[in-house]
């Protein structure tokens, strides 16, 4: 299920996939992720895109898990007013198959006055922001190029979507 490459830095793509996986290409609209408008407040409502993917970092740990199949990032839109992130299930709108680690309702990405936050929902193994650890419940502001931790390997990376 892939398609040509990306134009801008030749990565393979997975139809599946809004946004190089590489580069943060958007091939809907042809433009690049990372681009801030400057008109508008960084990490504003609907600017905002999800890159999730393996830590590689962790995978030389004696205690890494089973990896996925598919170790391939994915992008993400952040669309509606939250999204649950959680292992897998009927009530997850954003899926982490394949980390042991990732509760089945572990955090929620929520707008709240045109920014989106992120909180942890006392999932057994924590969230972390920027690698600082989330209070149980603690509301905090996400924008551009923000790294959410989760699980034992999972990184969710905000882009910012350009042209916004």
């Amino acid at each position: 299920m892939t398609e040509p490459d990306c134009p801008c830095c030749e990565v393979a793509r997975d139809l599946r996939d809004r946004y190089c996986t590489g580069c943060g290409y958007d091939f809907q609209t042809g433009e690049s992720l990372g681009a801030p408008a400057p008109a508008r407040a960084v990490g504003a409502t609907g600017e905002l895109a999800l890159v999730i993917s393996v830590d590689r970092a962790h995978l030389d740990d004696p205690d890494c898990p089973a990896l996925p199949a598919d170790l391939a990032p994915r992008g993400v839109d952040l669309e509606g007013p939250t999204l649950l992130v959680g292992r897998c299930g009927p009530e997850v709108d954003i899926a982490i198959p394949g980390d042991p680690y990732v509760s089945r309702r572990h955090a929620v990405l929520s707008r709240v006055e045109q920014r989106w936050t992120i909180r942890d929902l006392g999932s057994t193994n924590g969230t972390r922001l920027n690698g600082v650890a989330l209070e149980v419940r603690e509301a905090r502001p996400l924008g551009p190029d923000d790294v959410v931790e989760l699980g034992f390997f999972t990184r969710l990376t905000l882009r910012q979507v350009a042209g916004t």
